[in-house]
Parts: structure tokens; C-alpha cells; sequence
């Protein structure tokens, strides 16, 4: 990857699709778009849950990313699709590794666990 990133420092004319597409191209990742899925709302408090698409990155020109997007019906037969992403809706991409999305927002009362963290 550190060679990826090199070669976008020399070009610089990728845009942040191009360069997302080009170091996470064939993997599978979450985008996070900045909308909530489902907001859950308690007596005192409200809690919103981010709304991810999980997709695998197929490539990217200037401003729309092209993913494969698994989809399940109301039966739950699953279905690939190809699918574009406006790359200005993106907030954040993360490549799936096991830790969710959804954890890693946080509130800073969390940032001394942070600081431990390796």
C-alpha cells in the first residue's frame, strides 16, 4: 500500500474517489454516507445508527465510486448489483476487518481508551 500512496503523491490529480478506488480497489469495505439507518428514541436520550453500505470497490472515476452491492429481498434471496456512489455524499470509507463502523464513533469519554489503544 505505502507504494500506492506514493505513486497518488507524485500524480496528485486523482480525486478522493480515484485515490479511494486505487487503494481499496476489490475490497470489501463500509461507506459511510452521513445518514442514520434507524433512530432510537428512549426517554432521556436518543441514539442514532449510522447508515453503512457494504460493498466491494470495483473502480472510480472523478466523483462516482463503483461498488458491487449484495441486496436481499423480502424472501431473502441475495442478489449482486453493481451500484454507483456520488463520491461528495461519502463521508467516510473503512475496509472491513472485523471491528464495525458503528463502533468506531464515539464520544470523547472514550478518548483515554483511545490513547491505550495499540
Amino acid at each position: 500500500m505505502d507504494e500506492k500512496i506514493k505513486l497518488l503523491n507524485e500524480l496528485q490529480t486523482f480525486t478522493y474517489v480515484e485515490s479511494v478506488a486505487e487503494l481499496l480497489k476489490n475490497e470489501i469495505v463500509e461507506v459511510y454516507i452521513g445518514e442514520s439507518y434507524e433512530s432510537i428514541k428512549l426517554a432521556q436520550s436518543e441514539y442514532n445508527i449510522p447508515a453503512v453500505i457494504i460493498c466491494r470497490i470495483l473502480g472510480g472515476h472523478k466523483d462516482c465510486l463503483m461498488v458491487q452491492m449484495l441486496h436481499a429481498d423480502e424472501n431473502d434471496k441475495k442478489t449482486l448489483s453493481i451500484s454507483y456512489i456520488n463520491g461528495w455524499s461519502i463521508k467516510l470509507i473503512k475496509k472491513v476487518d472485523g471491528n464495525n463502523l458503528e463502533a468506531s464513533f464515539l464520544t470523547s469519554k472514550k478518548t483515554p481508551a483511545f490513547k491505550k489503544a495499540k
